[in-house]
């Protein structure tokens, strides 16, 4: 199912269904299944835009939230979520900001940074935010194994993802692979290493990446691709 992202609205009375980082901002690799493209494209809009009056629903119960606790990491986050989709993301960015300040173990904000600057097609500081995303959830990690261990993987694609469309092909290899020895199977990871360790004149490995993860019971269509043409022969 993709990047899912299950994060509370915690402090945030009435904001059950605010979009939630990843889900609703709707940019390339953080939505539904991933793109296979090497490059990522910013879709250049917020569809989680919610209704007048719902949002101003959402805007009022975040703002109280806040004034009720204006050091509350969750609802500056909650506030932040109702701002972006709103398209004030330069408030949105202080309120993120500002709940990483309060607290260094909240990842969900920094999520929200990188969403913020992949939108903005700035894509080395979306890297940035996603990998401190990813080392916060590494030293949480024990505390937290059932709410982090399903971001692992789809976020590590993502960083890889963003590598390869800065040109960093070392880099996103190093992420795949990093991504594969925590989830040896992991379709996406897979794919990826296979197509770039086969750009790279590397097959046997590519096919040996890819036939594992059919072993394994799952399978690519990237990798279905690369060995029905090996299948076939040059």
């Amino acid at each position: 199912h993709g990047f899912l992202f299950a994060v509370h609205q915690e402090g945030c009375l009435g904001c059950a269904d605010l979009p939630v980082p990843g889900q609703q901002l709707g940019l390339v690799g953080m939505r539904g299944q991933h793109s296979d493209g090497a490059r990522l494209e910013p879709r250049g809009r917020l569809p989680g835009v919610q209704p007048d009056g719902r949002r101003a629903m959402h805007q009022a119960a975040t703002e109280r939230a806040v004034r009720l606790a204006p050091d509350d990491p969750a609802a500056l986050k909650a506030r932040g979520l109702v701002l972006a989709t709103s398209g004030r993301l330069d408030e949105a960015r202080k309120d993120y900001e500002r709940a990483i300040a309060l607290d260094g173990d909240a990842w969900e904000p920094l999520i929200n940074l990188g969403e913020l600057a992949q939108l903005e097609d700035d894509l080395p500081a979306a890297i940035e935010f996603y990998t401190r995303t990813y080392e916060v959830m590494q030293r949480l990690y024990d505390r937290e194994p059932q709410r982090i261990g399903p971001w692992h993987a789809p976020l590590g694609v993502v960083i890889g993802k963003l590598h390869e469309s800065t040109g960093d092909l070392q880099g996103a290899e190093a992420w795949y692979r990093r991504i594969l020895r925590l989830s040896p199977y992991d379709p996406q990871a897979t794919a990826r290493l296979a197509l770039i360790l086969a750009a790279a004149g590397d097959l046997r490995e590519a096919q040996s990446l890819c036939r594992n993860l059919i072993a394994a019971g799952s399978r690519h269509a990237a990798c279905d691709e690369m060995l029905a043409r090996s299948a076939v022969g040059p």
